[in-house]
């Protein structure tokens, strides 16, 4: 339960999207609002969206490990989602939470 713990996870909202030209494998420089915490940025493998459809969806990230960088991007939040024969398909939540919450 300890290393459960460890992992912070918050709410926060897709705000921007972008092609990360450089990255190895097809993949979006995606702008999070994290609320108190601000803007975070990620690179995600998220190519069987369209960037359209993720502007407004509300994710869930990992924050607090190192970042990494990724082609151009530094990757400071990972964004959690599960791998599907369609491509990866985010978490959201059911309802709408404020930006910054944290997930347990």
């Amino acid at each position: 339960m300890e290393q459960f713990d460890d992992v912070e996870m918050r709410a926060g909202t897709v705000t921007a999207v972008s092609l990360n030209k450089r990255a190895r494998k097809p993949a979006y420089k995606v702008t999070v609002d994290l609320g108190e915490f601000g803007l975070k940025t990620s690179s995600a493998q998220l190519t069987n969206y369209q960037p359209e459809e993720l502007i407004g969806k509300q994710v869930v990230c990992v924050c607090n490990f190192e970042p990494i960088r990724i082609g151009d991007v530094k990757s400071e939040v990972r964004l959690l989602g599960s791998d599907t024969d369609e491509g990866c398909i985010l978490l959201t939540s059911f309802s709408s939470v404020k930006n910054g919450s944290k997930i347990f």
